[in-house]
């Protein structure tokens, strides 16, 4: 597409000149003269194994649909669709042709003469060539698409990637196409508000409410809204003036599970405990036989450490839970426990579980209980077996690794420290271990060169200030020091 300056402020694309409008139109009847013959031979040349010339023709139709999409995109329909039936005619002879540009042929003129692929519909569907796991692919080989649902799904891809710009252009377009399609436009807000950058966040936050006063969303839209809205009065004035905003907002809401789990959200992240505990008893009275509720105010019981009553609780919602959600409840009993230091009723609770589903995040949370009882010996069994199944899972090695240290196994502790370092090369957490495994076995230049490591990734902020003056004290006395 048309490339634009990397260090922009602004996120749009420049727009097209008259002279590139005029160039690009020209190309595609340039492009068309020179090599019609080779597109209509093109079957006979696949048949004759001539695949280079398909692989040219297919570089050019692909090349061709981009710059219809830019056209497209800057207003100038008439010239795209050449382009488009340029990108179309050149790539006729291969399989399907060129699948992009014919759906984009057929947006931009559902008349056209050109013939397009029967199973053009499917093609471009989710599962076919927007499929995850096949959009580069299909953007390699064919080129961008200009069709609602396609850019809204190539935006989301891009976005996974934090490819922020590729991201920006794909919904936005999504959103022109659409006008009274939210979506898209919901999802631009919240990558700028997951990125922090709320500035821009705002202009589509505005827009949404706009497109709402238009033609209302649903409620679950409408909620989703205040809660943008929300988090840029929160970001502008503060919690007090957040949260009255909220409350005010979400009242004709406060009946479904979406407005409750809205505010609650608010109150839980603002550490308005008590106030959460209010919500969720009052939505109780009026559904006493709301699992998942009960087992949130459970949850938030055993975080204020009021474990009885967070057993309770969980006790309670056992009559309503089927097998599945037995289990889990029963779990949630063996962690209370756990946490409230009754280490054999945590294990009478988790081996029930286990026995019920063989499962195994309920053996990894036995084996945690083994550690939080310091019989790290019973611990590092299971966790053995559980990484026969998984050798690579990142939690359940850390928490071997762990064991390992604690046994003083250091060349155990070290292997598997190792692992997950080379995961995660950027993770202080297994530098600073290594560190630690190298002094407890004298390896003086291994321990430098890891605790320097450490603080290289490490958010100074997230330590302790007496840990990092050790840290440093100790590396002045290592061999390696320049100090």
């Amino acid at each position: 597409m048309l490339p634009y300056p990397s260090g922009a402020e602004s996120l749009e694309k420049p727009a097209l000149t008259k002279d590139q409008v005029h160039a690009n139109s020209t190309f595609a009847g340039i492009i068309e003269k020179k090599f019609d013959a080779i597109a209509e031979e093109s079957k006979q040349l696949r048949e004759n194994q001539f695949l280079d010339s398909l692989i040219i023709m297919g570089w050019l139709s692909r090349n061709l649909n981009q710059r219809g999409v830019d056209l497209i995109r800057n207003n100038q329909s008439e010239a795209a669709e050449k382009l488009f039936l340029a990108a179309c005619k050149t790539s006729r002879g291969s399989p399907k042709g060129n699948v992009v540009a014919q759906a984009n042929l057929r947006q931009v003129n559902p008349e056209s003469d050109y013939e397009f692929d029967e199973e053009l519909d499917r093609l471009i569907g989710n599962d076919e060539l927007l499929a995850i796991s096949r959009i580069d692919s299909t953007l390699k080989t064919y080129g961008p698409f200009d069709l609602t649902q396609a850019c809204f799904q190539l935006g989301q891809n891009f976005a996974r990637k934090t490819q922020i710009r590729q991201a920006y252009h794909e919904l936005t377009r999504a959103a022109e196409l659409a006008k009274t399609l939210p979506d898209p436009v919901f999802f631009i807000a919240e990558m700028f508000v997951s990125y922090e950058l709320p500035d821009k966040a705002k202009l589509f936050i505005e827009r949404l409410a706009k497109m709402n006063e238009v033609n209302p969303f649903t409620p679950e839209q409408q909620i989703k809204l205040v809660r943008l809205e929300t988090g840029l009065l929160l970001a502008a004035s503060g919690p007090e003036a957040a949260e009255k905003y909220l409350a005010e907002r979400l009242k004709p809401h406060m009946k479904s599970i979406s407005g409750l789990h809205t505010m609650l959200a608010f109150h839980l992240d603002h550490d308005q405990n008590a106030k959460a505990l209010g919500l969720l008893d009052t939505w109780l009275k009026d559904n006493p036989n709301d699992l998942n509720t009960l087992t949130d105010k459970g949850q938030l019981l055993s975080k204020l450490k009021q474990y009885d009553k967070a057993i309770e609780v969980y006790q309670s919602a056992l009559k309503l839970a089927n097998s599945q959600e037995e289990s889990n409840l029963t779990s949630m009993i063996a962690a209370t426990y756990t946490e409230k230091g009754d280490f054999n009723s945590a294990l009478k609770h988790i081996d029930d579980a286990i026995n019920r589903t063989d499962a195994d995040n309920f053996k990894f949370q036995k084996a945690t209980i083994y550690m939080a009882m310091s019989l790290h010996g019973k611990a590092v069994t299971i966790l053995d077996i559980l990484l026969d199944d998984n050798s690579n899972h990142e939690e359940i090695l850390l928490n071997r690794a762990e064991s390992h240290m604690a046994l003083k196994q250091y060349d155990l502790a070290k292997e598997d420290f190792s692992t997950l370092q080379s995961f995660a090369p950027n993770d202080p957490r297994s530098y600073y271990r290594l560190a630690q495994i190298a002094e407890a076995q004298n390896q003086n230049t291994e321990e430098f060169d890891n605790y320097t490591l450490f603080l290289k990734y490490v958010d100074r902020e997230s330590v302790p200030a007496e840990e990092l003056k050790r840290i440093e004290t100790r590396m002045k006395q290592l061999p390696g020091s320049t100090e």
